[in-house]
């Protein structure tokens, strides 16, 4: 079976993630048991696929009333959207009282590897990865606020984080609901703050409906000495009513079965049933010591804070947590999550280590937990393990389809195979896209949006997406903060021509990255100072195209342990490289070009991409390098390396004044073309 989500034939184009069929980018109707048909034919490309295997697959192995005539209105429909008759048929052939035939080979971007039939990614992939994703959408949601300290004393404030995750990992562990990730709950409690400031009532049909639950539990528990005491209320959100309601007393010794009675009571109320499979999956992750749940929760509710002192606290908190109970599932999972955060944060390799060791252990304790798989996809992204990044990703997104997290980092190791394929651009996309649908503030979805964008030549998207995140920066947005807007609308102006404008951008980009404390921050400036030395050698000033250039390569020297600094130090050479060229240095130019081309086989490996330091841009820069120096075969030759490292912005190619000596080379009209052929990318939100 093919294992890629986005399936092209003739005009048309099926994105199996979203349920969506196009023809020449604009959307076809197609009713979900139809779209459900196309795409069961279309992962058997030339083969038979039965009625029989059909009515399986689609109407369930127990539905035999009117399946005929189901079936038969279902490919009427599919053949309707694609244009095509049962006596001509283009696509679905017909096998008389035998099944259908999908004649065309779809063309489909593969993953950098291709995964193997029994891989998580490849698994999310295929038809019953699909249903599997369908059915976890179809089931009903539930969203779990954190329980109010009615006790006075700020020493149990903790437990309002510990009952509302331990209900919620709880409730993750049954097939027969839902429960909407915390981050969104977060995100829908700081948009209902801000629609209603004066209002102290949360409104939790407002609530439901902006998390997509059909249920809110919410509560309150108070402590006097010895004795506990926990209220649940559980609120549906159709019929805007609070459902049910239960009191639950108990001793403090014996909070963890208080609370296991709290979470039947509630199972009770949402008239879930609960298997003897699921029974043991909830009593895996618990911890039998009051002292490390108590730390684990205190642990969770810094996470959530997200910032590097809360990071660092939250660490000490899980690492207690474990030295009380080494086999706590959830703690590991906690630990792990929090050393991948301050990774993202400060670049510490340590981290990425102990980020590693610690989900992976979380998931040989309890191989259910949800939690590990978004933050191990962008680990193995980092140490360069793509494939298995990605199975971790879609398993991510299995299990926490709305988690902010899963799509984004599942959307960054599509975007690094971008590097080897650039066909995995519109998985990319599509992935980031719904990241901005899920955490609108989440502030790194609009960079990374943004420069793909400009890669692909979209200059009207790569704007939009950086005014948001200007805007985002502006207002104070969400933890983790993201910097790059201003050098983003630096490189629109550049690529557009107004030299001028950009050079605007790039020095605003450089003072504003000057006070701040952004793990990007020195990549950023680096990018930022080369982009002002491209706008001078474009205007014809070269002498300050060297000067910032030499700034760029000062900030990498001054900062070797920066995220990509083996690429920033490429870029800053090869613009060295440039400049010299420009003022008649062409022996020390051919020397600095010699050094960025030896950095830059080390520097193409995937795990040294960050923000900015695409491998495309760096073949670019070595390009103009080449040019400058009267080297047009290299010049060519990097040219095409730019291409096939996902450059597809023929526009800019067309021009930049730096390439108009290529311009009588047949090859550049050759290269053009390529681009040009290459599959159209969807941006609309």
């Amino acid at each position: 079976m093919l294992s890629d989500p986005l399936f092209r034939f003739g005009a048309f184009e099926v994105q199996l993630e979203t349920g969506e069929l196009r023809k020449r980018g604009r959307k076809i109707k197609l009713p979900p048991q139809s779209f459900r048909l196309l795409a069961l034919l279309l992962s058997s490309p030339g083969q038979l696929v039965t009625r029989e295997a059909i009515r399986k697959e689609i109407w369930g192995s127990g539905t035999f009333v009117d399946f005929e005539h189901g079936l038969n209105f279902c490919v009427r429909q599919v053949r309707h959207a694609l244009g095509e008759s049962a006596r001509k048929p283009r696509f679905i052939e017909t096998l008389p009282r035998r099944g259908y035939r999908f004649v065309v080979e779809p063309s489909n971007r593969r993953n950098v590897h291709q995964a193997s039939e029994n891989t998580p990614g490849a698994i999310a992939n295929s038809a019953n990865g699909r249903q599997a994703v369908q059915r976890e959408q179809s089931r009903p949601a539930v969203a779990v606020l954190e329980f109010e300290n009615h006790s006075g004393d700020e020493n149990v404030e903790w437990l309002a984080t510990g009952i509302a995750e331990s209900l919620a990992t709880d409730l993750r562990k049954l097939q027969s609901v839902r429960v909407v990730s915390s981050d969104r709950v977060r995100v829908a409690l700081r948009q209902a703050s801000a629609a209603e400031p004066a209002c102290s009532n949360l409104d939790y049909g407002v609530l439901g409906r902006r998390t997509g639950a059909d249920w809110v539990v919410t509560g309150s528990y108070q402590r006097d000495g010895n004795r506990l005491r926990v209220i649940s209320q559980l609120y549906e959100v159709r019929a805007r009513e609070m459902a049910s309601a239960s009191k639950v007393d108990g001793t403090w010794n014996g909070i963890f079965k208080l609370q296991d009675r709290v979470a039947r009571k509630l199972i009770e109320a949402l008239q879930l049933t609960v298997n003897a499979s699921e029974k043991r999956r909830i009593a895996m992750q618990k911890t039998g010591y009051v002292e490390a749940y108590e730390e684990f929760s205190k642990g969770r509710r810094k996470l959530f804070g997200m910032g590097k002192g809360t990071l660092d606290e939250a660490v000490q908190h899980f690492r207690r947590a474990l030295a009380l109970d080494p086999q706590y599932a959830m703690a590991h999972s906690g630990l792990g999550a929090t050393h991948a955060m301050r990774f993202i944060h400060r670049s510490e390799p340590d981290d990425l280590l102990q980020a590693r060791e610690h989900l992976e252990r979380a998931l040989e304790l309890d191989a259910e937990l949800a939690e590990p798989y978004p933050w191990l996809c962008y680990i193995y992204m980092r140490e360069g393990r793509l494939q298995e990044a990605l199975d971790a990703g879609h398993r991510a997104i299995q299990l926490l389809p709305d988690f902010v997290q899963a799509h984004y980092f599942l959307a960054l190791v599509y975007f690094v195979s971008c590097e080897s394929n650039p066909g995995n651009y519109q998985s990319a996309a599509n992935h980031l896209l719904q990241a901005g649908r899920v955490h609108p503030r989440w502030q790194a979805t609009w960079f990374v949006l943004s420069f793909l964008s400009l890669l692909i030549g979209k200059y009207e998207r790569a704007e939009e997406f950086a005014n948001r995140l200007l805007e985002l920066n502006s207002s104070g947005g969400a933890p983790p903060g993201f910097v790059g807007a201003e050098a983003l609308l630096g490189t629109i102006c550049l690529r557009r021509g107004d030299f001028e404008a950009a050079c605007r951008w790039f020095t605003r980009s450089l003072n504003a990255l000057y006070q701040s404390d952004h793990t990007y921050r020195d990549g950023m400036r680096t990018l930022s100072a080369c982009g002002l030395g491209d706008a001078h050698l474009r205007e014809g000033k070269p002498y300050l195209a060297l000067a910032d250039y030499r700034q760029a390569w000062q900030i990498v020297q001054e900062y070797p342990t920066m995220l990509a600094q083996d690429r920033h130090s490429v870029r800053a050479l090869a613009g060295l490289a440039a400049a010299y060229a420009a003022v008649g240095e062409l022996k020390r130019a051919t020397q600095l070009l010699s050094q960025a081309l030896q950095k830059l086989e080390k520097a193409a490996k995937p795990q040294s991409a960050a923000a900015g330091a695409n491998l495309a841009e760096l073949y670019y820069a070595v390009t103009v390098a080449h040019v400058r120096a009267g080297n047009s075969k290299e010049a060519l030759d990097a040219l095409e390396k730019a291409i096939h490292a996902g450059w597809l912005d023929a526009g800019w190619l067309e021009r930049d004044p730096e390439l108009r000596p290529l311009q009588c080379f047949t090859r550049l009209a050759e290269l053009l073309q390529q681009i040009r052929q290459s599959p159209k990318i969807q941006l609309q939100l």
